[in-house]
């Protein structure tokens, strides 16, 4: 037996995108009889599923400033460190001697996470979209 024609059977489909409130991505929908594209909202649940995945992966940088070969002690002069090398997940790194290296305010009664801001020399610099890098 045939289905019975409804408004969605005979609707030619105005896809227009709609965003919610609060949403990252939006979905195409019929504005005449509000059909929502299906292959679209399943590729967009697919890609904000990886952006999730990308996400979790992600962590904070270790960042060491350190003085080398030196191990500090309780004497007045024993607990100051000169540094002399910075480091970035274990990697050293070059930075210039007159560029100051700033530690922001570090504030735990309202969750601020710590933030640092170094000057670097560069070997290479790339700005473009991830996969155009490949």
């Amino acid at each position: 037996m045939a289905e019975p024609l409804t408004a969605q059977n005979l609707c030619e489909h105005n896809w227009q995108y709609n965003k919610l409130a609060r949403a990252t991505a939006s979905v195409r929908v019929c504005v005449t009889c509000h059909t929502i594209d299906g292959e679209d909202l399943m590729r967009t649940l697919n890609e904000y599923a990886q952006e999730q995945r990308l996400a979790a992966n992600a962590t904070g940088a270790v960042i060491e400033i350190i003085e080398r070969d030196r191990t500090t002690d309780d004497t007045p002069a024993g607990s100051i460190i000169t540094p002399d090398e910075v480091r970035i997940n274990g990697q050293r790194l070059l930075a210039p001697a007159d560029e100051p290296i700033t530690i922001h305010e570090i504030s735990v009664t309202s969750g601020d996470l710590v933030c640092v801001t170094l000057t670097l020399f560069a070997r290479r610099v790339i700005i473009a979209a991830e996969d155009d890098l490949s």
